[in-house]
């Protein structure tokens, strides 16, 4: 994944347009940068008054508390071999809890669940030929 742009950079960028060195494109071209670059980092300083890039990447829990994984961890052991849209269907009704399939698959491993997966039928007899 990119790293983003030094707060020196944007900082230098974000003060010689406020200087007055030039538009967008101009300053852009001084620095390397595109004109979309330079009016979303001096945007940004004007509306929040810091030069910092926000961290990357996301909260990868979303809507999953700890009341939320115990009833989870709960209805995994009381049905193990419940299907992960079982356990959508459950979260809603029973706690309220929009989530998609994906996550609550995220919070078993996160959790260290496992799930009892149902015992395969025997296997067809093959006969001699």
């Amino acid at each position: 994944m990119p790293r983003p742009y030094s707060t020196d950079l944007r900082e230098r960028v974000v003060r010689a347009y406020l200087d007055g060195r030039g538009t967008y494109r101009e300053v852009g071209e001084q620095f390397n940068v595109g004109e979309a670059t330079v009016d979303r980092w001096v945007s940004r300083f004007r509306r929040l008054a810091k030069f910092e890039p926000d961290a990357m990447g996301g909260d990868r829990n979303g809507k999953f508390d700890e009341q939320s994984e115990a009833l989870l961890r709960a209805l995994i052991e009381a049905t193990p071999d419940i299907r992960r849209d079982e356990l959508v269907v459950a979260l809603r009704d029973q706690a309220g809890l929009e989530v998609s399939p994906s996550a609550v698959q995220r919070a078993i491993e996160r959790l260290g669940l496992t799930r009892k997966k149902r015992l395969s039928t025997r296997r067809n007899a093959t006969p001699n030929a």
